[in-house]
């Protein structure tokens, strides 16, 4: 990872997921544990069209992942959860927002792992735009600053 030029690794998962299933990378001093979204039991009913309810209940969370790739030492950063879908694909969202890609382009990105539509991440960006106001004032209300959302910004183009 290192030869790779990664500086940073962020575990979205929950703690007790991370105790259950030890990171091989978790006593490397670029690895972060940032739950990202709201049961810790992982009994949360997502629903298959999009990640409103992810996105209304973990807003501490999610604004701690971005603050959290905001301010990674230079370098490339690799976020992870359990499947790499769902926390992990909404995150990689809200990054890719922010730094200026259009709904569509992240839709089909999202698209890409297995399991995945672009119509669940093309409605979740449509909830963030009507309800928040859009990517950055979600997370802006959630906590990060605007400092912090141009480093994400920066990091990504």
């Amino acid at each position: 990872m290192r030869s790779y030029g990664v500086s940073r690794i962020i575990d979205l998962r929950w703690t007790w997921e991370a105790l259950k299933y030890p990171s091989p990378l978790a006593a490397d001093d670029r690895y972060r544990l940032v739950p990202a979204c709201f049961d810790p039991t992982g009994d949360e009913d997502i629903p298959s069209d999009s990640y409103r309810l992810m996105v209304d209940a973990s807003k501490d969370r999610l604004a701690a992942a971005l603050i959290t790739i905001a301010e990674a030492p230079p370098g490339a950063v690799v976020l992870h959860c359990h499947a790499g879908r769902d926390r992990t694909g909404l995150v990689v969202a809200l990054a890719l927002r922010i730094a200026g890609a259009s709904v569509d382009t992240i839709a089909a990105d999202y698209a890409l792992s297995k399991g995945s539509t672009p119509v669940t991440m093309v409605n979740t960006l449509n909830h963030l735009e009507t309800g928040y106001g859009g990517v950055a004032n979600y997370l802006i209300d959630s906590g990060v600053t605007p400092a912090q959302l141009a480093a994400v910004q920066a990091r990504l183009t």
